[in-house]
């Protein structure tokens, strides 16, 4: 576990006492999935993924804001990933500034059907998505392609919502740069500060709920339809492949 600059407060401080009031604000998010709050010094903001359930977002929020400070119990900062949510909070104001740094890589561990072409198909689904996800008032975007008549390719990517069109996009393309570190995987997930990128083989999203779109990166290529309504829990594994970790914790629902 790695926390940002972790330091000696007591857990009585009127500091540690703006951290938890802090976190205690975000767990009222249920309809929108997000929010954001500063008491004190600190600024804190939650935000859940587009396609998830009221439900959902608000057991993952309150799960991830009660074990944040467990895991880092002495930092300024932190920042933690779950399936379904994020939650990060600092005594520096990060509100609206983009962060391009990847902090979370993870792959799983299969290779990717269609080894000649699934490379490609990655690229053109990321590229259709961060502009999506950019000029959405939400600032996420689902889609997915067609990689073999048999085989399709989901991607999911989003921003937190208080940075304007411009960065969103600029956040996720300059994200996008780390996929050559996972060529060829079956499903990569990378997170920056203020934007993520996932995308999978496997159907780990709701498209119903997320209104995905259907990315045309090849007009010749037929799909074999897959249910569309269904919400699928994940069933990749993933493999850590690099944590540059300033305040970072990464963990996955079951």
């Amino acid at each position: 576990m790695n926390c940002e600059n972790t330091t000696a407060y007591m857990s009585s401080s009127i500091f540690s006492k703006d951290i938890d009031r802090a976190l205690n604000t975000l767990t009222g998010l249920t309809v929108t999935g997000f929010n954001t709050t500063s008491v004190g010094s600190i600024t804190a903001l939650a935000l859940c993924r587009g396609d998830v359930t009221p439900l959902d977002c608000q057991s993952c929020v309150d799960k991830a804001t009660s074990e944040i400070r467990q895991f880092c119990p002495g930092a300024t900062s932190a920042q933690t990933w779950y399936s379904y949510c994020m939650i990060r909070y600092s005594n520096v104001n990060f509100l609206q500034k983009s962060n391009e740094s990847i902090l979370l890589s993870l792959y799983d561990t299969r290779q990717a059907p269609g080894p000649e072409v699934f490379d490609d198909k990655v690229q053109e689904l990321i590229q259709n998505l961060s502009v999506t996800a950019g000029m959405s008032e939400k600032r996420f975007a689902l889609g997915w392609t067609n990689v073999t008549n048999r085989v399709d390719l989901y991607g999911y990517l989003d921003c937190t919502r208080d940075l304007i069109s411009d960065n969103c996009m600029k956040c996720l393309i300059s994200s996008a740069k780390g996929i050559s570190c996972c060529l060829g995987q079956w499903a990569v997930w990378l997170a920056t500060p203020t934007c993520q990128i996932q995308f999978s083989v496997d159907l780990n999203f709701n498209l119903t709920l997320g209104g995905a779109t259907k990315v045309f990166t090849d007009q010749k290529t037929t799909a074999v339809e897959v249910p569309k309504a269904i919400a699928f829990r994940s069933r990749t594994s993933w493999r850590r492949i690099s944590v540059v970790l300033v305040a970072i914790n990464f963990i996955m629902l079951p």
